[in-house]
């Protein structure tokens, strides 16, 4: 049985899956013909078992122990069952609070007297978020952009597609290409992406980020700068063959202004290959 059935079968996602292996809980064995991923009965009940504990909030480590029969079942499920009932008792402290103020209005609410409440019950151990983490989900979305250097130049869309396909397939990562161009747009863990290629001292790379409410506005600026760029890839051979001309017939005489054109047109013709392979005009 391959990935995508097993996801059908249990309803875990194949990132899911795919995780709980790397983290050791799983070992699906090998198909001998093609050397992808077998999964029989046995792994199908694993993932269940998993997908149970994880739904009753059992952490990631403990799950392993378990399924490595290195701490029997019945007493991890009772470790847990404390570690439920001491979260319960945390919020406790909480849901008093939100009874005291819950017939406020946000204009009449005595703010300091609510925290002054709030201080009071943490000091006799009452439970609340901890604010001075919101930080994190932050950091956490940053940690989601990511680049890689592709194995080419990518010199044009279906380049750049098929480099996003190979670095999903190098990183088992399931990706679903929405728009090829210069600038691709992929999905990528419930995320939508968009692509860019730059290029620094090493060769090309590529920076993937999440497209946001702002990032479609960040996209129209982009696309017009290179709207603007293929003006200019137009438009600046015939300038630089008139400007060239223009000089050959200043600086020569009529006999030798042949060859003076003939020696324009090569450089021009030079100039606008290199204009070329930098904006990628197709």
């Amino acid at each position: 049985m391959n990935i995508q059935q097993v996801e059908e079968l249990t309803g875990v996602t194949k990132q899911n899956i795919r995780f709980y292996e790397k983290q050791g809980l799983l070992s699906p064995k090998r198909n001998g013909t093609n050397a992808y991923r077998d999964y029989g009965e046995a792994e199908i009940h694993d993932i269940k078992v998993i997908k149970l504990l994880r739904k009753l909030d059992m952490p990631i480590a403990e799950i392993k122990k378990v399924m490595e029969r290195t701490i029997p079942f019945g007493e991890a499920l009772q470790t847990q069952k404390e570690k439920l009932e001491m979260q319960r008792n945390d919020t406790d402290a909480a849901i008093r609070s939100c009874k005291i103020i819950e017939n406020e209005s946000i204009d009449s609410l005595n703010v300091d007297k609510g925290l002054a409440y709030i201080a009071k019950e943490e000091e006799q151990g009452g439970k609340f978020a901890i604010i001075i983490e919101d930080f994190k989900k932050i950091v956490e979305h940053q940690k989601k952009n990511f680049s890689f250097m592709p194995d080419s130049m990518i010199k044009d869309a279906r380049e750049f597609t098929d480099e996003l396909c190979k670095y999903a397939d190098e990183n088992d990562l399931d990706m679903i290409i929405t728009k090829e161009s210069m600038y691709p747009e992929f999905e990528l863990n419930g995320e939508t992406y968009q692509a860019a290629r730059n290029f620094c001292r090493f060769g090309a790379v590529v920076q993937c980020r999440i497209l946001e409410e702002e990032g479609t506005s960040q996209k129209e600026n982009v696309d017009k700068r290179y709207e603007i760029l293929q003006w200019i890839y137009r438009i600046l051979p015939v300038l630089i063959l008139f400007f060239l001309c223009f000089y050959a017939m200043g600086r020569a005489g009529v006999t030798t202004i042949g060859i003076q054109l003939l020696s324009a047109i090569a450089e021009t013709s030079m100039i606008v290959a290199s204009w070329r392979l930098i904006i990628h005009v197709k």
